[in-house]
């Protein structure tokens, strides 16, 4: 299991803004929910959906903020199309704020992906909130199954199974971590 919080600033709390990346497309959250369920069959845990980038996490100062925010990244999307998230690898990392060991996919960092990362990071930073991730960090894992055990790399191992194409990500929701397993949708856009 993975323990690295250098990439962010601290831990997940309750109040934590989200920033998460979906996919827009019906046929792919069908295609990522049979997905989840062959990974289930052989890992146990539960399907988290809808299935998610968290490209950013923030600290606001009430809903002014975020209203601005809110705008900030429309701004920001009306810049940018729509982009393709593709699985490399397996890996499990547990999440205090949740209390579980949660199955991740690592995604290829690609020069969209980054370009995202940056754009969200300075609206972040225009509207004067606070970030949770380190400068310049790039979110690259994507939850497919909560509630696993702690998995060696070598049970993570699956023959002719990456890289894997997971979403197009289309869609940026705000969302805030209201405990385990409890989050509150404040709004999305779409690209």
């Amino acid at each position: 299991m993975v323990k690295n919080f250098a990439f962010h600033i601290r831990p997940a709390q309750v109040g934590d803004i989200c920033v998460l990346l979906e996919s827009v497309d019906d046929a792919e959250a069908t295609h990522l929910y049979h997905y989840q369920q062959t990974l289930q069959a052989r890992f146990g845990g539960k399907a988290v959906v809808p299935v998610h980038l968290t490209c950013h996490r923030l600290e606001i100062q009430g809903d002014a903020q975020l209203a601005t925010l809110h705008e900030a990244l429309g701004q920001v999307l009306s810049t940018v199309s729509p982009f393709a998230l593709t699985a490399l690898s397996l890996q499990t990392l547990y999440v205090p704020v949740l209390g579980t060991c949660m199955l991740k996919w690592r995604v290829d960092v690609t020069d969209e992906l980054r370009h995202f990362s940056y754009l969200v990071r300075d609206a972040v930073s225009r509207v004067g909130a606070t970030s949770l991730y380190a400068p310049d960090a790039v979110s690259s894992l994507v939850t497919a199954l909560q509630g696993v055990g702690d998995l060696s790399s070598e049970a993570l191992e699956i023959p002719n199974m990456f890289p894997h194409h997971l979403f197009t990500a289309a869609k940026v929701e705000l969302s805030r971590i209201e405990g385990p397993n409890d989050f509150a949708s404040l709004a999305t856009l779409e690209f």
